[in-house]
């Protein structure tokens, strides 16, 4: 069995949007945060302006965010950049490692850099640099001693896990977390996220309903427990390999 984290650790995840970081590492985040770690979840995209689903609408979304953020035990930084917007630069790249200094992340997980999604693959691309070369544009700091990519599912492409983290006790949490996100669109996109519903035996028969984005989560979760001999699991990708012996992230 992995030994605990002898000290709390700060975790930080960043993503694009405002459901990202949940889709790729919801089930670790919340572990974390249980297990008494501190965990932050950068989100670069948080202006509503360019995307129609969302437009205006920030006087909605930024409660129900911090709502989540409270339920699942995570603290929330906010870059304020808008939807499809996010260019890899100096710029971006200074702002991103301001943020890592001032958090000091002892473990890290960012988008992977192959991604149908403009705002992912540049956050997989700027990201690393941000923590790896951190001094250069930072002070204080000497970078994350671990650093993982993960996927959002089925706008990530060429992913391939080498890591995973057994997420059972937690998945079911974040596709609630994801089916929240998704009532929030379907207001304005009209019909219903509901996919399927589910009970949950080994959690007192829980009902829960599946989303667009929770049925893709539970899809990967379901793939990558099978995969590692357990019953759903976060799959990872080690940046910029896996070090030696038991990891960080083995210990949560």
């Amino acid at each position: 069995m992995a030994q605990h984290a002898d000290r709390p650790l700060s975790i930080v995840a960043v993503g694009a949007h405002l459901d990202d970081c949940y889709l790729g590492m919801g089930g670790a985040a919340l572990k974390a945060a249980r297990a008494g770690h501190r965990v932050t979840l950068v989100q670069a995209v948080s202006q509503y302006g360019a995307w129609p689903v969302v437009t205006g609408r920030e006087a909605e979304i930024k409660p129900l965010l911090q709502g989540l953020a409270d339920r699942a035990g995570v603290e929330l930084v906010n870059l304020g950049h808008d939807y499809e917007r996010l260019e890899n630069g100096v710029a971006l790249i200074t702002q991103l490692a301001g943020v890592l200094a001032d958090l000091k992340p002892d473990l890290l997980f960012c988008h992977h850099e192959v991604d149908t999604n403009q705002d992912h693959a540049v956050l997989g691309q700027v990201t690393p640099v941000a923590a790896m070369h951190n001094p250069c544009f930072a002070a204080g700091y000497g970078g994350p001693r671990e650093v993982y990519r993960y996927t959002t599912g089925a706008q990530t492409l060429d992913f391939a896990p080498d890591t995973y983290l057994n997420v059972s006790a937690e998945v079911w949490d974040v596709i609630e977390i994801l089916g929240a996100v998704d009532e929030m669109y379907y207001q304005r996109m009209g019909g219903s996220p509901v996919r399927l519903r589910v009970t949950v035996p080994e959690q007192d028969n829980r009902a829960v309903a599946v989303t667009t984005h929770g049925l893709d989560k539970l899809a990967t979760c379901a793939l990558y427990g099978y995969r590692s001999g357990v019953r759903y699991a976060e799959g990872f990708r080690a940046y910029p390999f896996r070090r030696a012996g038991v990891g960080l992230l083995d210990q949560l």
